[in-house]
């Protein structure tokens, strides 16, 4: 171990003597962009504010599943009747008929409805939390980076102000990439549930097991892209 540790020592102080500009540059980069902190301090516990939303819809989020799974089934099944017969008098369309369908369906069927709908749902609720701090906290460092010496538009608050700009004027660009990427999560839970559910067919099919595979990778890697393009997009 001491022969090991030593190697590895040695490379360390290689590697620092070889990315040395890089390090100095990394240092740089760093050491400028944290001057917003002197000037909005608030920005260090910004964090902070989209943990709490985020903890407490997980929270709701897994009373409700637990409810949909563990409540007695009698409590919501004739909910289920109601909104089947309102459905049926509604219309005969096409999409009418098949949801009417889907929830005459035995219990179980109709609780794998609900989770994901439920799922989807909250997916959607944190991409959006997520977005709505990103694009406040965008808004707050394109105020330090232009307007922190201008004494005409100098702002007090200017991290609450970029939230109520953001309550204001971009609820709507949030809510919209949030639901683009909540999609793409969907998919890719469904691929895996698909996955989970069909070990034994995979094992003796090889073609089957390496579509599912391609399909999870190429689904991962449009959420991968789309959120690149989202984050972009809210920053500006």
């Amino acid at each position: 171990m001491a022969v090991i540790m030593t190697v590895i020592l040695a490379l360390v102080l290689v590697m620092l003597a070889l990315w040395r500009k890089c390090i100095a540059r990394c240092v740089a980069i760093i050491r400028e962009s944290t001057k917003v902190f002197k000037v909005i301090p608030s920005m260090m516990v910004w964090p902070l504010v989209s943990i709490v939303f985020l903890t407490a819809v997980y929270i709701w989020a897994f009373l409700v599943a637990a409810y949909i799974f563990y409540a007695d089934e009698s409590t919501y099944a004739e909910n289920f009747d109601k909104l089947s017969t309102a459905i049926k008098e509604a219309g005969s369309g096409s999409a009418n008929d098949k949801i009417s369908d889907l929830l005459d369906k035995d219990p179980s069927t109709q609780k794998w409805v609900l989770f994901w709908v439920h799922l989807f749902g909250v997916l959607w609720v944190v991409e959006f939390i997520k977005a709505c701090a990103w694009i406040t906290m965008s808004g707050a460092v394109c105020y330090w980076y232009f307007f922190k010496d201008d004494v005409e538009n100098k702002e007090k608050f200017p991290l609450l102000n970029s939230c109520r700009r953001v309550f204001r004027y971009h609820l709507g660009s949030a809510a919209f990439g949030a639901l683009i990427i909540a999609i793409c999560q969907l998919i890719r839970y469904v691929l895996a549930t698909v996955d989970y559910y069909t070990k034994d067919l995979q094992q003796q099919n090889f073609v089957y097991r390496l579509v599912i595979k391609c399909a999870q990778c190429a689904m991962w890697c449009l959420q991968k892209t789309i959120e690149f393009i989202s984050y972009f997009g809210f920053v500006y």
